[in-house]
């Protein structure tokens, strides 16, 4: 049985290790959003087949509750690599 290909929302897909699993997840064939600080810091998924990347910030749960409505449809999953800007 062939498992259908999912609509993933992914925050933090322009780091290191979140753009590895967004080009794997990709390659499995799902579509991915992913949001990120900056658009511009993004250009190793951007070209991506079937990924969409929306700049805004993960932590303001207004920007979130917008977000998810248009990255969602079918079966989902959520995946949060995203730190904390500051705590380096």
């Amino acid at each position: 049985m062939t498992q259908a290909p999912a609509r993933i929302l992914l925050l933090g897909g322009t780091g290191f290790v979140g753009r590895h699993v967004c080009e794997k997840l990709t390659r499995m064939g799902n579509s991915m959003t992913v949001i990120t600080r900056r658009a511009n810091q993004a250009s190793a998924i951007q070209n991506l087949p079937r990924v969409n990347v929306i700049e805004g910030d993960v932590y303001n749960l207004e920007f979130l509750t917008q977000c998810m409505p248009k990255a969602r449809c079918g079966d989902q999953s959520d995946c949060h690599l995203a730190r904390y800007a500051s705590c380096l």
